[in-house]
C-alpha cells in the first residue's frame, strides 16, 4: 500500500469517526429535547389542574359574602345554616375551612377569631 492510499484511508476513517461523533451528539440533543418536552407537558398538565382548582374555588366562593364582625372580615355562606369560613385560608390558600368551636378557630391554620356569632 502506498503512502497516498494510507493517507486516504486515514482521512476516510477520521471523517467516519467525525460523522459518528456528530450523530452521537445529535442523538444526545434529541434525547435531551425529548426530556424537556415531557417535563413541559407535565408542568402544563399541573398548571391546567391548578387553574381548574381555582375555577372551582371561585365558583364555590359565589355562595359566600364577606362580612365584618367586631373588626374581623369573615366569609359567611348564603345558606340556611350559617357557616363562617376562615378569611386567611380563603385569601392565602384558596381553601374554605369552616371556623369551629366556641372560639371560632380555623381547623387548618389554627387562627382564632374570638367573637360570638350570636352577637353580630
Amino acid at each position: 500500500m502506498s503512502l497516498t492510499q494510507n493517507l486516504k484511508d486515514i482521512s476516510a476513517t477520521v471523517r467516519t469517526l467525525a460523522i459518528a461523533k456528530d450523530k452521537s451528539e445529535l442523538l444526545e440533543l434529541l434525547v435531551s429535547a425529548r426530556e424537556d418536552a415531557l417535563a413541559l407537558q407535565e408542568e402544563n398538565s399541573n398548571l391546567k389542574k391548578q387553574i381548574e382548582s381555582y375555577d372551582r374555588f371561585d365558583k364555590e366562593m359565589e355562595n359566600y359574602i364577606r362580612i365584618s364582625i367586631n373588626g374581623y372580615n369573615i366569609y359567611q355562606n348564603n345558606e340556611d345554616s350559617v357557616l363562617y369560613a376562615c378569611p386567611h385560608c380563603v385569601k392565602e390558600h384558596k381553601k374554605i375551612h369552616f371556623l369551629q368551636g366556641a372560639s371560632f378557630q380555623c381547623p387548618s391554620c389554627k387562627t382564632f377569631f374570638p367573637w360570638n356569632a350570636s352577637h353580630q
